[in-house]
């Protein structure tokens, strides 16, 4: 069926390419109709019906053959497209908390409509221009013999050669552009999402300016490259037009010498073909331009894809049973060059226990907490039921556990998108009833779309919360859960976390002292120290 499919589009490509060099043959067959017979016979007029038929036949079948095309080369992009962004979804947790989005989303675009770009030059312009030059260098052979058509291939692969040196020379200025694109995404980004605080304290004036500078950085190479641009392109038309000439006035002084048997209109059909070959063979010089840039903007796109990856095979194991138990072994840990996170004894954690986590603000609270869930990579620090989770996949970890940030991300579009982010579970009367419970249900409603920017930072984190517990994991890791809400919305918070929590491991990263005896065990970190602190409940 792919064969059957390859073999009509090549057949299309050749009928439209006779099709479109056609009326220049018609043109020499009635220059030289008028010159012999001095008059517009019946003939004539079928020639020129002929030139306009044909003319019409291209007109309709261009567009078909290159909507076919672009058929096959959409498909080819939306697969592309959704690899690599599911390959960059496969990079562990630092790359997420990293990465400038403005930059990152360039990128990718960038090296996604870079392969676009080149299937589309090939199967659009490439083929069938070398279809169109096999024939024009036939035709030629076949009414003016090989001399000339040699004469017109040397003289367009120099021209060519001229054409390939501007291109070189144009690249390092494409370079230049893309990279200062990239910081202006940057700076974009960062500006709109800072836009409410700028806003309110006024400091436009001020804070615009990194984004002025990178602007006007972006002026002047887009300046350099449209200048450079138009010397590659104000080459190609002189270099046409002088091997167009070069290959008439050689065709003339073959036939003045009378090496050549040309009528006028075969005269004619020579200077178009030679104008129609040069062109042909300039826009093949593109192809080197396309697959120069294509290299480029791949070599960006593949270094994303070439950080290292979260673990993705599974370890085979049979050990993570329903009710897992966490020991946290002897560590230390450079979070950076002004902290260390230090544990000096094991710590056990049975299933089904409730473990509170505190400390001062910057001692390493939150970032321990990604240890213990996987996300952070510390080998033989975490053992799961005897298991390093280092060597467990993403799939196994989310087996085991739910963790709900500090900062929750949410989605677009209906309870099941923007908070459930479509995951195949969806209990609406548990939701229903859960969104009561967290006071949520007067602005949230299950089967509306939810605008999850305009929610209170208190919302949010209930929400995020709602959607850690109501998908259930046997431990719950939650980073600061009563962080932006009131006392009041804090005792709703609370009471529906340990209402949800039953027969469940809870971790908690807290600085609400209120509940610490309800926890069966509290860690301490104090400059980066880890240590035991009973709670009240574990006193008892």
């Amino acid at each position: 069926m792919k064969l059957q499919k390859i073999v009509i589009a090549s057949v299309g490509v050749i009928i439209l390419r006779l099709l479109l060099i056609l009326p220049s043959i018609l043109v020499g067959r009635i220059i030289d109709h008028i010159n012999h017979a001095g008059d517009f016979s019946y003939s004539l007029n079928l020639l020129f019906v002929g030139i306009v038929c044909v003319s019409l036949l291209a007109f309709v079948l261009s567009p078909v053959q290159t909507k076919i095309l672009n058929i096959y080369v959409q498909k080819i992009i939306y697969s592309l497209s959704l690899g690599a962004i599911a390959n960059i979804f496969k990079k562990q947790y630092s790359f997420f908390q990293s990465t400038n989005i403005g930059s990152l989303l360039r990128k990718v675009e960038r090296g996604v409509l870079a392969y676009e770009k080149l299937w589309l030059y090939i199967l659009v312009v490439g083929i069938p221009n070398v279809v169109e030059l096999m024939i024009i260098s036939s035709y030629l052979a076949f009414i003016s013999g090989s001399l000339m058509v040699l004469f017109l291939i040397v003289s367009s692969l120099m021209s060519c050669w001229v054409i390939y040196k501007t291109i070189v020379l144009r690249r390092r200025h494409i370079d230049e552009l893309n990279q200062v694109e990239d910081y202006q995404f940057d700076a974009l980004a960062e500006t709109f999402i800072a836009g409410r605080t700028i806003k309110y304290l006024d400091s436009w004036s001020y804070t615009s300016q990194k984004l002025a500078d990178t602007l006007n950085d972006y002026k002047i190479k887009a300046i350099n490259l449209s200048f450079w641009s138009e010397i590659m392109r104000s080459t190609q038309v002189f270099l046409t037009t002088l091997v167009t000439v070069l290959t008439l006035g050689f065709g003339i002084f073959l036939f003045t010498k009378g090496y050549l048997n040309l009528s006028v209109g075969d005269l004619v059909v020579v200077f178009s073909f030679s104008g129609l070959f040069m062109t042909r063979l300039i826009t093949l010089t593109e192809t080197y331009k396309e697959f120069d840039q294509f290299k480029h903007d791949k070599k960006e796109l593949d270094k994303l894809l070439l950080l290292p990856d979260f673990r993705s095979m599974d370890m085979h194991t049979s050990n993570l049973d329903p009710l897992p138990i966490l020991k946290i072994r002897p560590f230390t840990f450079k979070i950076n060059e002004y902290l260390t996170l230090e544990n000096s004894e094991q710590i056990t954690i049975n299933h089904g226990i409730k473990v509170a986590i505190v400390g001062e603000t910057g001692n390493g609270k939150s970032f321990f907490s990604t240890i213990l869930s996987g996300m952070t990579i510390s080998s033989n620090t975490i053992l799961l039921n005897d298991i390093d989770i280092s060597k467990l996949s993403q799939a196994q970890l989310s087996k085991v556990f739910s963790y709900s940030f500090q900062f929750p991300d949410f989605l677009s579009g209906n309870f099941e998108r923007a908070v459930l982010l479509d995951i195949p579970f969806f209990d609406k009367e548990r939701c229903e009833k859960a969104l009561n419970s967290l006071k949520l249900s007067a602005n949230i409603q299950i089967n509306q779309s939810i605008d999850t920017k305009s929610l209170s930072g208190g919302e949010k984190k209930r929400l995020d919360i709602l959607r850690s517990l109501i998908i259930d994991k046997p431990i719950v890791i939650l980073d600061e859960p009563t962080s932006s809400v009131d006392f009041d919305s804090s005792r709703v918070i609370w009471d529906f976390i340990f209402e949800n929590t039953q027969g469940k491991t809870l971790i908690c990263v807290t600085h609400d002292e209120t509940r610490l005896d309800w926890f069966d065990l509290v860690l301490e970190i104090d400059n980066g120290v880890i240590k035991r602190k009973e709670s009240s409940l574990n006193s008892m």
